[in-house]
C-alpha cells in the first residue's frame, strides 16, 4: 500500500507541474486530476489504527500539503488563464506568420497586421461597419475579410489598400462548389487608397533617363525607367508636331538587355495610365506606362524600343531606340535631343502596262518599306481598334456595336460599321458563344484603309500609290482582279472587277 501511495503522490506532484504549464481547460482539468492523486497518495500512507487519531505531527504534515497542492493549483490556474489570453495587441505578425493566417489563424487572434490587399468583391455596409474581401499581398490564394468602423471611405472592386489591423477570428463557410472555406477576419483600424507599385511592385531601382527623339514631328520622350522585381515600367511621352495623325505601336515595344528581348506585357491590376495608340492628332501630347517583364537590375545596359507611322504614307518612320544606362552612363550626344529624320518622297514606281491574264499570278518586287506602316508585319491595321490575334473578349469593349454577326462554319464573323473581323468563336454545346481570337479583318464600302478609300479608290490607284504588288491577276473562284502585298507572316489583299476599277473590297490576314 506504501508503494501505491508513493507513487500517486509522485504522480500527483508532476501532474501539478505538467498542468500548469498547459492552456486554458486542458491545465485546469490536469491540475484536478493531480490533485485527486496526491491525496489519494497520502491516504494510501495513513496507518490504518491512526485514522481516526493521529498525531499532532501528522496532522500539521497533512495540513502543509494540503496548502502547497493548493497554492500550485491557484497558480497553475492563473497560468493557464493567462496563456489562454490573446497576444500582445502591440506585437506585429512577421512575414512567415502572416502567411500562418491562412493555416490556422486561432493562435494568431489578437496579434496585429500591416499588409496591402487588392479587393475583389463589392463592401457590404451597414449603419456601423462596412465589411469587404481581399487579396492579401494581391495573392489569390490569401481570401481575407476585412472589417471596418467605417461607412465613408468608398471602397469599389479592384480598389488596392494599405489595411493595418487586428486578426479577430477564423470565418468558416462552403463556397458555390461547395468547398470548405477557412478565411481569416481582420478588424481594420486604418485604411488607405493605395496604388499597384507602392503595394505590389516597389521600384528597386529607378533610372532617370530624359531622353528624346524627333521624327518629322512625331516626338518620343522617356522620362524614366522603374526596376521592379516582378516588372519592368517605362515611363513614355509621344507628342504629334506635324501635321498628320500619327499612330503608336504598343505591341511592337520590346525591351533587349545581354542579347535577350522582353516582349511589351499588361497588367491589369495595375491600371497604368495607357497611351491611345490609334489617330494621335496633330497637337496633341500622350502620355503613359508600358510594362515589360523584370529584366537583370544588375546587367548591363539595355535598349527599348518602339514604333509609330504617320497617316502621311509619304513620311518614314523608323523605331526609335533609346539606350537606358543601367551599369554605366551613356555617351551624350545631340541625338539625344532630336533625330533629324529628314524623309525625302520617293519616287513612285510606275504601273506596268501588261495587262495580266485571267489566273496570272506574277511575283513582284516588295514595295518601297517608307509607303507602308511597319504596324503590318505584326498583325495591325493603322486606324483598327483590334488586330490580328486579339481575343474576342476585347472585341465588343474597342469596336462598340455589332451590326451584324454571322457563323461562317469555321467561326463567327463580327460587323462594326464598315470593318468585318473573322474569328474562330464558335457555339458550345450549351449553345453559348466560346471565347476566340481574330484571324483576319475585311474592310468594305466606305472604308479608308492605309489611305485607300474603299468604293472610290481604283486598284490602279493603289499600284501607283505602293508599287508594284507581290502577287496580282484574276481569281478563278469569283472573278475578281487581285492585288496582294506581302508582310511577313501577314498580307494585304484588294480586290475589283478589274484593274481600273474601283475596290470592292480589301482583305487582311494571316498566311
Amino acid at each position: 500500500m506504501k508503494v501505491i501511495g508513493v507513487l500517486q503522490i509522485l504522480l500527483g506532484v508532476a501532474g501539478l507541474i505538467i498542468g500548469s504549464f498547459m492552456v486554458g481547460d486542458i491545465g485546469l482539468a490536469a491540475m484536478i486530476g493531480a490533485s485527486s492523486a496526491l491525496l489519494s497518495g497520502v491516504g494510501f500512507l495513513l496507518p490504518e489504527k491512526q485514522s481516526v487519531n493521529m498525531s499532532k505531527k501528522l496532522k500539521y504534515s497533512l495540513v502543509a500539503l494540503s496548502l502547497i497542492i493548493l497554492l500550485l493549483f491557484v497558480v497553475g490556474t492563473v497560468m493557464s488563464d493567462e496563456s489562454s489570453q490573446p497576444k500582445s495587441k502591440d506585437v506585429f505578425l512577421a512575414s512567415e506568420q502572416f502567411d500562418q493566417l491562412y493555416v490556422n489563424a486561432k493562435p494568431l487572434e489578437g496579434y496585429q497586421v500591416d499588409f496591402y490587399g487588392r479587393v475583389f468583391q463589392s463592401p457590404e455596409k451597414t449603419d456601423k461597419f462596412q465589411s469587404f474581401q481581399v487579396y492579401a499581398r494581391n495573392d489569390d490564394n490569401k481570401n481575407t475579410i476585412v472589417r471596418l468602423d467605417d461607412t465613408t471611405l468608398d471602397i469599389q472592386e479592384g480598389d488596392i489598400l494599405h489595411i493595418v489591423g487586428e486578426v479577430q477570428e477564423l470565418f468558416q463557410g462552403k463556397n458555390a462548389f461547395g468547398a470548405t472555406l477557412k478565411i481569416p477576419v481582420i478588424r481594420a483600424k486604418n485604411v488607405e487608397k493605395a496604388d499597384y507599385p507602392t503595394a505590389f511592385a516597389p521600384s528597386i531601382k529607378t533610372i532617370e533617363v530624359k531622353q528624346m527623339q524627333n521624327q518629322n514631328g512625331y516626338v518620343m520622350a522617356i522620362s524614366k525607367v522603374e526596376l521592379a522585381k516582378q516588372e519592368t515600367r517605362v515611363h513614355l511621352k509621344i507628342s504629334n508636331e506635324s501635321a498628320d495623325n500619327i499612330d503608336f505601336h504598343t505591341y511592337s515595344s520590346v525591351l533587349i538587355q545581354e542579347g535577350k528581348q522582353y516582349e511589351r506585357t499588361s497588367n491589369t491590376y495595375a491600371d497604368y495610365p495607357e497611351i491611345n495608340s490609334d489617330n494621335i492628332r496633330p497637337g496633341v501630347t500622350a502620355e503613359g506606362i508600358i510594362v515589360f517583364p523584370a529584366i537583370n537590375v544588375n546587367g548591363e545596359n539595355f535598349k527599348a524600343t518602339f514604333e509609330g507611322s504617320s497617316d502621311n504614307w509619304e513620311v518614314r518612320t523608323e523605331p526609335f531606340t533609346f539606350e537606358i544606362p543601367l551599369k554605366y552612363e551613356v555617351a551624350s550626344s545631340a541625338d539625344d535631343k532630336e533625330v533629324a529624320a529628314e524623309t525625302t518622297k520617293p519616287e513612285p514606281v510606275k504601273p506596268s502596262t501588261k495587262k495580266p491574264v485571267a489566273s496570272e499570278a506574277t511575283s513582284k518586287p516588295q514595295p518601297e518599306p517608307s509607303l507602308l506602316p511597319n504596324s503590318l508585319f505584326g498583325g495591325k491595321i493603322p486606324g483598327v481598334a483590334s488586330r490580328i490575334g486579339d481575343s474576342t473578349i476585347t472585341l465588343f469593349d474597342l469596336n462598340g456595336e455589332v451590326l451584324q454577326e454571322v457563323d461562317t462554319g469555321t467561326g463567327f464573323a463580327y460587323e462594326f460599321n464598315d470593318v468585318v473581323y473573322y474569328t474562330t468563336s464558335q457555339l458550345n454545346i450549351n449553345g453559348n458563344i466560346t471565347e476566340g481570337e481574330v484571324t483576319a479583318v475585311r474592310f468594305i464600302d466606305g472604308h479608308t484603309v492605309i489611305g485607300v478609300k474603299i468604293g472610290e479608290s481604283t486598284l490602279q490607284d493603289v499600284i501607283d500609290k505602293f508599287g508594284e504588288p507581290d502577287e496580282s491577276g484574276f481569281s478563278d473562284l469569283d472573278g475578281n482582279y487581285t492585288i496582294s502585298y506581302s508582310f511577313g507572316d501577314y498580307s494585304l489583299e484588294f480586290y475589283g472587277p478589274n484593274q481600273d476599277s474601283p475596290i470592292s473590297d480589301a482583305l487582311y490576314k494571316k498566311n
